[in-house]
C-alpha cells in the first residue's frame, strides 16, 4: 500500500530536480544556431528574435532590468520527423505536409539568446510549460510565411520557414498583440531546409538533407515554370487573423460559421424540436386511423355499406339535406300554384 505513495514522491523529486536545473546561464559557451540531434531526422534551431517583447507580462522597468542582465532573446524550434517518419514536424505540429484546412499554429519557446548547450538540451524537448514557473523562458505563437520550392533534382524540395513575428500578451491585460520583425534587421534569418524523399515500405518518407539559417537576401529563389509563374506553394499565417472557422472576414469562414451553427442547432434544441414534431404527427395520424376504423366497424355492425351510410348521413333518401337550388325550385312551384288558383 505504501508503494504508490513512495513512487509519487520519487516522481515529484525528479520533476523538481529537472526544473530546478533550468537556471539562467551565465558566462559560458553559447548554443549553436543549429544543433544536431539525429542525423537527417531531428534538429534544434535557435532563431534570434531581434527586439522581441518578453511574453511574460513584465513591466517596462522589469523588462529593461531583465535585458540588461541577460541580453537579447531567441526562439527555440524543434524540427523533427514524426514517429512514423512520414512527415516533418515543428514543436510536434505538422510542418510538411501541411494539414488540410486552416494553417497550423506553431507554439515555440522564447528564451535567452545566450543560452548554453546544456540548457538548450534541457528545454528543447518541452512541448508544454513546465510545472514550475521559470523567468527566463516561455512560449509564443509564430506569425510566418511557409514556402515549398521545387528543385531541379527529382525527389527533392526546399522548405523555407520565414518567421515574420510573434504574438505576445501585454502587461496586466488579456489582449494579444503581434510584434513584426524588422524587415531590414541584420539579425533576421530564414530557416531553409533541403528535404529529400524516398520510397520505403510503399510510403514516401522525407529525410532532412541540410538545414541552415540564412538572411532573407540569401535564400534560394523559386524556379520559374514554363508559364512564367514561380514553382512554389506559399502559405502565410498570422494567428490574430484566424480562428477555428478560418480567416477573419473571408467568405469561407462565413460559410463555415453558418454550417457549424446550423449543425449545433440541429444537434441541440433543433433535434428536440424535430423529435417532438415527428411524435405529435405520429400521434395525430394514429388517432385518425383509429377513428376511421371505428366508423367503418359501426357501419358494418348495422349492415350498411359505405354508399348507404353516406345517404343516411345526408338525411335519407327523402333528404333532410336540401341544396339551395332545390329550395329555389320549390319556392317557384308554390308561387306558380298560387297564380293558377287566382
Amino acid at each position: 500500500m505504501r508503494f504508490p505513495f513512495v513512487a509519487s514522491l520519487l516522481v515529484a523529486a525528479v520533476a523538481a530536480t529537472s526544473t530546478d536545473s533550468l537556471d539562467p546561464p551565465g558566462d559560458h559557451e553559447r548554443a549553436k544556431e543549429v544543433t544536431l540531434v539525429r542525423e537527417g531526422e531531428s534538429y534544434i534551431v535557435k532563431l534570434d528574435c531581434p527586439g522581441c517583447p518578453l511574453n511574460k507580462g513584465m513591466t517596462v522597468e522589469k523588462e529593461k532590468e531583465w535585458r540588461g542582465v541577460m541580453g537579447e532573446d531567441a526562439l527555440i524550434l524543434n524540427i523533427t520527423l514524426s514517429p512514423c517518419k512520414r512527415s516533418l514536424t515543428l514543436a510536434s505540429t505538422p510542418l510538411y505536409p501541411l494539414p488540410a484546412g486552416n494553417p497550423p499554429t506553431y507554439r515555440v519557446i522564447q528564451t535567452l539568446s545566450s543560452l548554453s548547450p546544456h540548457a538548450l538540451d534541457t528545454i528543447a524537448p518541452l512541448v508544454a510549460p513546465p510545472t514550475r514557473s521559470q523567468e527566463w523562458f516561455n512560449y509564443v505563437d509564430l506569425a510566418y510565411t511557409h514556402r515549398i520550392l521545387a528543385t531541379p533534382n527529382a525527389g527533392q524540395f526546399i522548405l523555407q520557414l520565414d518567421v515574420t513575428g510573434v504574438v505576445y500578451r501585454e502587461h496586466n491585460t488579456s489582449s494579444l498583440k503581434l510584434y513584426n520583425f524588422p524587415t531590414e534587421a541584420d539579425e533576421r534569418k530564414v530557416i531553409e531546409i533541403l528535404v529529400s524523399q524516398h520510397l520505403e515500405d510503399r510510403h514516401i518518407k522525407p529525410h532532412i538533407s541540410s538545414i541552415a539559417l540564412l538572411p532573407p537576401s540569401h535564400v534560394k529563389p523559386p524556379l520559374k515554370m514554363k508559364c512564367g509563374r514561380p514553382a512554389a506553394r506559399i502559405t502565410s499565417f498570422n494567428p490574430l487573423e484566424w480562428d477555428s472557422f478560418g480567416k477573419l472576414g473571408s467568405a469561407a469562414r462565413t460559410w463555415n460559421v453558418f454550417w457549424t451553427r446550423m449543425a449545433a442547432f440541429f444537434m441541440g434544441p433543433g433535434l428536440l424540436c424535430m423529435f417532438v414534431t415527428a411524435g405529435v404527427g405520429a400521434v395525430l395520424l394514429v388517432r385518425r386511423r383509429v377513428v376511421e376504423a371505428r366508423a367503418e366497424k359501426g357501419w358494418d355492425e348495422v349492415g350498411v355499406d359505405g354508399d348507404e351510410g353516406v345517404v343516411l348521413l345526408m338525411g335519407g333518401e327523402e333528404g333532410l339535406y336540401v341544396d339551395e337550388e332545390d329550395e329555389d325550385e320549390e319556392e317557384g312551384l308554390d308561387f306558380e300554384g298560387k297564380l293558377e288558383s287566382v
